[in-house]
């Protein structure tokens, strides 16, 4: 079962990408009919149309992304190193729960100790970005202080 979520994974990887050359194909023919005076209604429509499938795309491929790296035994901190927003805990489970081979309940469980940990790493990784911040603030300070004082 593992190998089909890798297998799904892959499918969604080349979805995104397709997407993305449409995209493109309609950006360019909007931008040609705007050039050209048409209406790009149309054309605008189907770019914003694909790009909001493509948002959706980035979610799941998240999703299964991580579920896949929980059920090969990979910590989280090794699959996302920096995360800028938390990953949708309740549906990377269920994608655990329906490619494992092993009884659900403990799935449930081992996936409950991982997201724990996940969960301790995410808050140490906003406490260092957060210090990163205050130290970069207080450089820039100084370096006002230091601009202003060399001004006078």
């Amino acid at each position: 079962m593992l190998s089909h979520l890798q297998v799904k994974v892959w499918n969604l990887a080349q979805e995104a990408h397709y997407i993305r050359s449409k995209e493109k194909k309609w950006k360019d023919r909007a931008r040609a009919a705007r050039a050209k005076a048409k209406d790009p209604k149309f054309s605008e429509d189907n770019f914003w149309s694909m790009r909001n499938h493509r948002m959706e795309l980035r979610v799941e491929s998240r999703c299964s992304q991580l579920a896949y790296g929980f059920l090969r035994g990979r910590k989280y901190h090794q699959m996302e190193d920096v995360a800028y927003s938390a990953p949708d805990w309740s549906r990377i489970e269920n994608i655990a729960k329906r490619f494992s081979q092993d009884d659900p309940r403990l799935v449930i469980q081992s996936f409950a100790e991982w997201k724990d940990e996940a969960a301790v790493f995410q808050k140490d990784q906003l406490q260092i970005r957060l210090h990163e911040k205050e130290v970069q603030a207080k450089q820039r300070a100084a370096a006002k202080e230091e601009i202003a004082a060399a001004a006078k």
